[in-house]
């Protein structure tokens, strides 16, 4: 399968998302947003407003009420850099917009590794049509840019490339508070691909084996962790509270309680 058809379909879904989402605003009689494109505006809602609020002010936290700190940095950070060139919401859009697109690649590359052309088409097919994949198609929100980072890690990895796997993973991490199931799963993943190595030793148990075809370069997926760690130095520094946006996510409006 290749990627420009598959680059030339993601495009006409942001048309088509375009337009459903401008209709749904205007049906809905949805005040604008203020953002210089005006049929961007419906991209621009909810949680959109503090990743600008962060790119444009920086990060605050006030014990007991809902604050900045709850949305990972990877993301408004992006956004900060591209407001430079243009409005920062629509540095948000822009962000998404070529976040969804890396990610849809990054998958039909990491698909065509594993199924038929058949089954890679339809799988790619299913990813397009999801409807949460609205959030591909240029909502001012971190999930385009946290699947691309995932997406990227991974094939990074198996591609030979594990200190760089580590440095997109770190991305993932300091992206979105489940980023670190994707620190594991890239640990869990080079050591899998380390047991698939040659050079096994009869009557050897498996563990020692694969200790044993464990390079020092596998080690560079643990930089996936900085992401996170990064963050938690950084509101520790700025807040003395190293897990603040796990605090924040209890005040009242959000209440959402940490634990199982």
């Amino acid at each position: 399968m290749r990627l420009l058809p598959v680059a030339l379909a993601f495009a006409g879904m942001c048309l088509v998302a375009l337009a459903l989402v401008n209709a749904g605003a205007a049906l809905g009689h949805v005040a604008p947003a203020g953002l210089p494109v005006s049929w961007l505006e419906p991209w621009v809602r909810f949680d959109s407003g503090w990743y600008a609020t962060i790119a444009t002010q920086g990060y605050s936290y006030t014990p007991g009420v809902q604050s900045s700190v709850a949305f990972f940095p990877t993301y408004p950070l992006l956004m900060r850099v591209l407001s430079a060139v243009v409005e920062v919401h629509v540095a948000g859009v822009l962000l998404t917009l070529a976040s969804g697109l890396v990610s849809v690649l990054a998958f039909t590359r990491w698909c065509q590794g594993r199924l038929s052309r058949t089954a890679t088409t339809t799988a790619v097919a299913i990813l397009l049509l999801y409807p949460y994949s609205v959030f591909l198609y240029g909502a001012v929100y971190a999930d385009a840019l946290f699947l691309a980072c995932a997406l990227g890690a991974f094939l990074l990895l198996e591609s030979g490339h594990p200190w760089l796997a580590g440095l997109v993973g770190a991305l993932a991490t300091a992206g979105r508070p489940v980023g670190i199931a994707v620190a594991a799963g890239l640990v869990v993943r080079a050591i899998e691909l380390a047991a698939q190595r040659p050079g096994a030793t009869p009557g050897e148990g498996a563990a020692a084996s694969v200790l044993r075809r464990l390079r020092w370069s596998d080690s560079g997926v643990l930089l996936s962790m900085s992401g996170l760690i990064g963050y938690m130095a950084f509101q520790w520094v700025a807040f003395d509270m190293p897990l603040a946006f796990v605090a924040t996510q209890r005040s009242p409006g959000w209440d959402q309680g940490t634990g199982l």
